[in-house]
């Protein structure tokens, strides 16, 4: 009898100390699974700080790229309206002229057909002020 109970005892202590690794088993992989779980989403925060901090970079990158590009490209426009203004300046300065000679050619061609008209001299026509008329002046009629 002695010897039943012994293995009854025996038994009974497999089983309870089965029954704890069971237990222990189950705690571990709790464990290991929270710290897993821990580490999984640890490691999924810093990617996303990584990838935050990289796309970031990058659009502050492209954001200068494009800056400078554009000054750049300004530049030039700037450059170019700034040449077509002088050219457009240096245009009607000259359209001017042209049309100050013309004027000065007409006046001159004024003068001579008023000269030969009523025989005075050019020099004397050119003499006289603007307002006198050189009909007045041939009669000898100056009225200032």
């Amino acid at each position: 009898m002695r010897s039943a109970a012994i293995v009854i005892q025996t038994y009974a202590r497999r089983f309870i100390a089965q029954r704890r690794l069971s237990q222990l088993k189950r705690i571990a992989q709790y464990e290991n699974w929270a710290a897993n779980c821990i580490q999984k989403h640890w490691r999924a925060y810093r990617a996303r700080q990584w990838f935050t901090s990289l796309r970031r970079s990058v659009v502050n990158f492209q954001a200068h790229c494009r800056g400078s590009l554009l000054r750049g490209r300004m530049h030039q426009v700037v450059e170019g309206l700034a040449k077509e203004r002088t050219e457009a300046e240096a245009a009607k300065a000259e359209e001017e002229a042209a049309e100050a000679e013309a004027a000065r050619q007409r006046l001159q061609q004024q003068q001579q057909q008023l000269a030969k008209k009523n025989s005075v001299s050019v020099s004397a026509i050119r003499a006289m002020p603007p307002n006198v008329s050189s009909d007045s002046a041939y009669r000898g009629n100056l009225c200032f």
